[in-house]
């Protein structure tokens, strides 16, 4: 076709070409086509393809569980809505240079839809929810190996969303009966919840750990801190937690079985939940200080010792009673987080199987708050 004529653009030759039996050329537009539908891009620029961060291997089932994430699983995070659209969006574009979080997000995501399908079909999506999680954790692990050296004011949001994700995707573990069949039963059970509480632990750490960048993130309000002065008796429930002190206030030092550090790590334990309690019947006052149930739950895992871990993890019958007390705050905030709904109770029952019949009285109001709940 020749340039100073203009081309009407009929196929398979225009009809400039036909009349002088003239090649006609055009530019090769299913190629074009073809690349373009390889790659999804949300905004004009390089295809997801050429993108240094981009894990392109996706397929049917996490195209629905990316749906799902957006639609509904992401409402469980957070108290407001824009802490809830902090997850629902502003994160899920973050995982969209950062594969990890993506997985991280569909992993949980798969959690929530075995929740609401049938059993059998609930079983894909346990196998899937421990397929990304798998995923998760290789780039994940390399970052927080050395977090002064590897973690940037680029990758801390990312970084910080797949600790917490991480750490419900433990906690539906816990309270998933699909894929824990032995909770509830004994120790397998125990480490599957100290796994948690320590995964739960390190999130707030990376979370406080450069303040100074995620104060300004998506994620901030996790930042939240309850007031500094604490009133206990603002508890009505104080009394309760009170009597547990008489756990160990008698405690001879004898060696092998009592020793003054382990005293000091349940008396610091059980003070922290004295306040927890007391921290959850705060209102939420103000916008950056959003104290209540949530940061009740957060703080005592943050703060108690290491020594009480390890007892926990020994188990020491007194362990298993201060997180008795514990789960009826975690079963009060079930109400608002699909993924801690069954893990109160389940954990609850686990600890009553590890404690031989003589320590049972210890939590006997926790089973009969619990009970009365579920």
């Amino acid at each position: 076709m020749s340039l100073g004529t203009k081309c009407d653009e009929q196929r398979p030759r225009c009809s400039h070409c036909q009349r002088h039996s003239a090649v006609c050329e055009y530019p090769n537009l299913r190629k074009t086509s073809s690349a373009s539908e390889r790659s999804i891009s949300v905004t004009p620029g390089p295809s997801l393809s050429e993108h240094p961060h981009v894990d392109a291997d996706l397929n049917l089932t996490d195209l629905q569980l990316l749906s799902h994430w957006i639609l509904i699983a992401s409402r469980g995070f957070g108290d407001q809505a824009e802490d809830m659209m902090a997850w629902q969006k502003d994160l899920t574009e973050i995982a969209c240079r950062f594969p990890f979080l993506m997985h991280g997000i569909l992993a949980v995501s798969a959690f929530s839809m075995a929740r609401l399908v049938p059993v059998a079909e609930g079983h894909h999506y346990l196998l899937a929810a421990a397929h990304h999680q798998s995923q998760t954790f290789p780039s994940y692990r390399q970052i927080i190996s050395d977090v002064q050296r590897n973690m940037s004011e680029e990758n801390c949001h990312a970084v910080i969303a797949a600790a917490h994700l991480i750490a419900v995707h433990s906690a539906c573990s816990v309270g998933c009966p699909g894929l824990s069949d032995t909770i509830g039963q004994g120790q397998s059970s125990l480490n599957e919840v100290c796994e948690w509480l320590s995964l739960l632990r390190g999130a707030r750490r990376i979370m406080l750990y450069r303040s100074d960048w995620t104060t300004t993130g998506p994620l901030s309000f996790h930042l939240g801190r309850p007031a500094p002065a604490i009133d206990l008796s603002c508890s009505p429930e104080d009394d309760h937690l009170a009597a547990l002190g008489g756990l160990f206030a008698n405690w001879d030092d004898s060696p092998g079985r009592h020793s003054p550090s382990d005293r000091d790590a349940y008396q610091m334990t059980l003070t922290l939940l004295r306040e927890s309690y007391a921290t959850s019947t705060y209102p939420q006052q103000h916008e950056q200080e959003r104290a209540g149930l949530k940061m009740a739950l957060l703080v005592w895992v943050e703060k108690f010792p290491q020594r009480f871990f390890e007892l926990l993890s020994e188990p020491r019958p007194e362990a298993l009673i201060l997180l008795a007390h514990y789960c009826v705050l975690l079963q009060r905030r079930a109400a608002r987080h699909w993924f801690l709904e069954g893990t109160a109770e389940r954990i609850m029952s686990m600890v009553y199987h590890l404690l031989d019949e003589k320590w049972r009285h210890w939590v006997a109001w926790p089973v009969e708050e619990i009970r009365a709940h579920a």
